[in-house]
């Protein structure tokens, strides 16, 4: 099987065209997916096809955004960064997913005291 360097090291997210020399870009995407270790690492399609069947193949194989050309350079900055905040600081960003839940929870019920803000460990 096929060594990939860039996956060895934990990329933040990788950016792909479809058309690539050798593989199709959905088959790298589908090697990405299979890769237990890489799985999860947010992709993006960056593509000249805007068919709608090569949207839907792209987001069922698990691509995480799927931009088509012309694109604007600041949109795509843009979705990268939305793409890999989460990972950056994944505690931070889940403690505050948690801390706004209980925020609306605790503002539903009158009839018991808020709960403890949450804090890190």
């Amino acid at each position: 099987m096929r060594r990939w360097p860039a996956l060895e090291s934990g990329p933040a997210a990788v950016i792909l065209a479809t058309m690539l020399p050798g593989m199709s870009g959905t088959e790298v995407l589908q090697r990405i997916r299979e890769t237990p270790d890489h799985r999860n690492v947010p992709v993006m399609m960056l593509t000249h096809r805007n068919a709608e069947h090569d949207v839907v193949e792209a987001l069922k194989l698990g691509a995480s955004e799927y931009v088509t050309k012309p694109f604007l350079i600041g949109e795509v900055l843009e979705r990268v960064s939305k793409l890999i905040t989460p990972y950056e600081h994944p505690l931070e960003s889940l403690l505050a997913d948690l801390a706004a839940c209980q925020a609306t929870m605790a503002g539903c019920s009158s009839n018991q005291s808020p709960a403890p803000p949450l804090s890190r460990m």
